[in-house]
Formats: C-alpha cells, structure tokens, sequence
C-alpha cells in the first residue's frame, strides 16, 4: 500500500489497483483515486478515539510490544486502529494488538519512559 496524502490534507493507505497517475492539471474535483475507503470512528470494542493503548501480541515486529500510544480514528479500508505512538511515530494496529489502559496505569507507565535519550544529526 502507498501513503497518499489527499489535495484536503488527510492521509490515506491504497492499493496501487485503486490508483491512476495525474498530471499537474488534475484538480481535486477530477477523477484521480477510484473508491477510496472512507475513516470512519468506528468503535469495535471499548478502544475508541482518545484511548491510550499499550500494544501487544505483534509477531512480526515484537519489539514495539510494550510501547505506549494515543488511538486516533479507525480506518475502515484496513480494518486496523491507527495510533499516535508517544515516541512520535504512526502505526495501524489490529484491535488484538491493542490493550487498553486505564488513566493511573497509563500515567505511571509514561512517567517511566521519560529516560529514553533522544539524538540529532
């Protein structure tokens, strides 16, 4: 999938089938990305919008088990979470991976992740 970013400043994940090249004449009333899924604010359990998480049970990338983040909406087309992690980054996360903390468990466990060091180039 490609990050797309749309002429209204959202951002979307597609398919190259959903996609057409345009040139620079296109606007943003043309015809450009056919059936883009819409975001909606689904709410498949008691994770929602706002709700601090802690993600679990990745396999593929199993050193982000553990990390803290902010759910922002979810994303129809993926059927995943997407997550404002703290250290900054996006990731879209199935709602299995997803452990809800209460405000006190989340608030002990962001105090601690204080010590990481940052560096710039």
């Amino acid at each position: 999938r490609w990050k797309v970013r749309m002429d209204d400043g959202s951002g979307k994940m597609l398919k190259t089938s959903n996609m057409k090249p345009t040139g620079p004449e296109t606007t943003p009333e043309s015809p450009g990305v056919s059936e883009a899924c819409e975001v909606s604010s689904h709410i498949a359990s008691s994770v929602g919008p706002s709700s601090r998480i802690r993600i679990i049970g990745l396999k593929a990338q199993p050193h982000l088990n553990g990390e803290l983040g902010t759910v922002v909406e979810w994303d129809d087309c993926e059927g995943r979470w997407k997550v404002h992690m703290d250290d900054g980054s996006g990731k879209m996360l199935k709602p299995a991976n997803l452990q809800l903390m209460d405000e006190q468990t989340s608030s002990l466990a962001s105090a601690g992740a204080g010590s990481t060091s940052m560096t710039t180039a």
